[in-house]
């Protein structure tokens, strides 16, 4: 909620002199994202970037809705939390 619902909004705001504000502000965001996620190693600020610009891709298409994110993305944890159970991670 705070990357897509905020920062990307945030973002989208401050390119507006820009011709596609949304589009340099969602990789911008999916940049920022990835780097926050530093700790995790290169792997993990490539893939949580990668994800990150994926999931602020299917916010703007949806029109800016945040509630087919939070279903997404609860169900990709899911996944994630059963595969680690099942030592495939």
């Amino acid at each position: 909620m705070i990357y897509r619902g905020f920062i990307l909004e945030r973002l989208t705001n401050l390119f507006a002199f820009c011709k596609h504000p949304a589009i340099i502000a969602l990789f911008a965001h999916a940049i920022i994202f990835g780097l926050i996620h530093s700790y995790q190693g290169l792997s993990g600020v490539i893939g949580t970037g990668l994800s990150g610009l994926l999931f602020g891709a299917v916010y703007l298409t949806m029109g800016r809705n945040l509630v087919m994110l939070i279903f997404f993305h609860g169900f990709v944890n899911t996944l994630n939390f059963i595969a680690i159970y099942l030592g495939a991670l």
